[in-house]
């Protein structure tokens, strides 16, 4: 059997040029999609830029509306932890006849009433 070596030969005009054109395709078409997807992401930027814009005035009064009902939060809890000490004392055992002496006219048959007179 006869091998025989065959050399490579450069590839001819035609196929550089096709190649070149090939390449120079492939590059366009990077560049395009890149300029589509900058397009696509400025797009979508400003429109959610304005959606910002639009929302801004409707947080700021929600966050009014919220700094009133802390506001409120804060007057309930004081009057609650008042009426809490006062419950607490009313059902004081302790504090039974002195409670009682405040909310009648009554006095305590061991305590003796004082008069002030003037000279």
């Amino acid at each position: 059997m006869k091998t025989e070596l065959r050399r490579r030969q450069p590839p001819s005009k035609s196929k550089k040029t096709s190649r070149r054109y090939d390449a120079k395709r492939v590059h366009q078409g990077i560049a395009i999609e890149a300029t589509l997807k900058l397009g696509m992401n400025l797009i979508l930027s400003v429109a959610s830029i304005t959606a910002l814009i639009k929302l801004w005035p409707y947080q700021e009064i929600q966050q009014a509306k919220l700094a009133e009902v802390r506001r409120a939060v804060q007057d309930t809890e004081i009057r609650v932890d008042k009426l809490r000490g006062q419950l607490n004392r009313n059902f004081d055992p302790e504090q039974t006849q002195k409670l009682m002496q405040e909310q009648s006219y009554r006095v305590d048959p061991n305590q003796r009433r004082i008069f002030w007179m003037s000279q």
